[in-house]
């Protein structure tokens, strides 16, 4: 117990989280369990529907290489709603859909065309060598083998 000179007496100390003398104690922080937390360097998400009842992918990415890169992207104007995808196996991990993105970066903004797997649920940026994944809250690189 430490001793107290100016009063003279023991008292009981004050409980310190990871701290030591010279730096000042801080309480702990607890996060919830459904927090992900990938380092800040991407991010994805799918918007079901917009403005046009149409859905909308926005993401960002922050690279050495590329600086940050943000993207919005919707689909063509010939895109229908399915009602049932009837289509199996091989068929179905083929289909993709055309859509548009405008990306921007630290060098200027511009427009380009990629493909949304509606099974997968991931848009794919051939130019770039991107892909935004949703599921995942992942946009980066990718590897073509």
């Amino acid at each position: 117990m430490p001793y107290n000179r100016k009063t003279g007496e023991y008292y009981e100390p004050k409980k310190r989280y990871g701290s030591s003398r010279y730096r000042p104690a801080r309480t702990p922080v607890r996060k919830s369990s459904s927090y992900k937390n990938n380092g800040g360097k991407s991010g994805c998400r799918l918007i079901e529907s917009n403005k046009n009842e149409k859905p909308c992918i926005v993401a960002w990415n922050k690279s050495k290489r590329r600086g940050l890169v943000t993207i919005v992207a919707v689909p063509c104007n010939d895109f229908t709603i399915p009602k049932k995808n009837k289509l199996t196996g091989k068929e179905q991990n083929s289909k993709c859909d055309k859509w548009v993105a405008k990306v921007k970066t630290n060098f200027g903004a511009l427009t380009q065309t990629c493909f949304y797997n509606p099974v997968t649920k991931k848009l794919t940026f051939p130019d770039m060598e991107m892909v935004a994944n949703p599921n995942t809250n992942y946009f980066g690189t990718y590897k073509q083998f």
